[in-house]
């Protein structure tokens, strides 16, 4: 195991697709966001506020949580589904959010180097 993942930065677009967690001693964890065909997965607007809050927290565990109640549909035939990171340090757990619009058919995901701390 590598030194520990202590969060200096965090670069996010609210309705983008990556996130960049980066460590104090350069290091850096890239967060993609993924839809399936026909959708488009993006970050929540309320994300930015959410990951500024873990600076300075040492990065101890991501999980992609489960697809969140809240899904929306409107009406020109589009459908919101919500899910979340867990971003879990050694102060708090932290939940960012993600959504994925589509038709109703597909579905989004996140994707990151697994072995990040390794």
């Amino acid at each position: 195991m590598s030194a520990p993942f202590v969060i200096a930065g965090v670069s996010l677009e609210p309705r983008g697709g990556q996130m960049t967690i980066t460590a104090e001693d350069g290091r850096k964890l890239e967060i993609n966001l993924y839809g399936d065909c026909c959708s488009q997965t993006f970050f929540d607007d309320d994300a930015r506020m959410d990951v500024a809050d873990c600076l300075g927290h040492t990065l101890l565990r991501i999980e992609e949580g489960a697809e969140m109640p809240g899904r929306e549909v409107y009406p020109d035939s589009d459908v919101e589904n919500y899910y979340s990171l867990h971003i879990k340090t050694d102060r708090a757990d932290f939940h960012i959010p993600f959504r994925n619009d589509s038709n109703g058919y597909y579905g989004g995901n996140a994707e990151w180097d697994r072995d990040w701390n390794k």
